[in-house]
């Protein structure tokens, strides 16, 4: 069965943001890294439960280095919700969601 994928408006923003500091020095390079960001995360529709499971913040954790692509299954919904993106380097996540 395929998931639907849903960005939370965080994770809209957290790509625009990710794209914005790339194109400072490269508009190309960060065009090419949202687009891996996203082919990533589509990868979610087959295989929802492939990323790391984070206790501390009740969803998992998928890698695109260097970010960190939170989310969460709604295995009731069929749906897969991105709730953040973060660099690697960046303060634990620890989100309310």
């Amino acid at each position: 069965m395929k998931y639907q994928i849903a960005l939370s408006p965080q994770a809209q923003l957290d790509i625009e943001l990710v794209f914005d500091y790339i194109a400072i020095d490269n508009p190309i390079k960060a065009q090419k890294f949202i687009n891996e960001i996203i082919n990533k995360i589509e990868t979610l529709e087959i295989y929802p439960n492939a990323g790391k499971v984070d206790t501390v913040n009740n969803c998992r954790v998928l890698v695109k280095r260097p970010y960190l692509i939170y989310y969460r299954v709604l295995d009731n919904l069929a749906k897969v919700e991105i709730i953040h993106i973060r660099h690697g380097a960046r303060q634990m996540f620890l989100g309310q969601f």
